[in-house]
């Protein structure tokens, strides 16, 4: 649907893994308003500049009238 807002600032993941991670956040807002009422998926995909490692996060999600 779209791609994230990168490089935000997370100083809780650069106090577990150092500085270089400090801008290891993200940020999208996804517009729920046309969405039937019910159980959806939401999937996240994520790719690490750094390891080259691919991920996705699933998680269930209620939209609510």
């Amino acid at each position: 649907i779209g791609d994230a807002d990168l490089g935000q600032q997370r100083s809780d993941i650069a106090s577990a893994y150092g500085t270089r991670y400090v801008p290891s956040g993200y940020r999208y807002t996804l517009d729920l308003s046309r969405a039937e009422p019910g159980q959806h998926t939401v999937e996240v995909r994520v790719h690490s500049t750094i390891s080259g490692v691919e991920m996705a996060y699933v998680r269930a999600i209620t939209v609510t009238p």
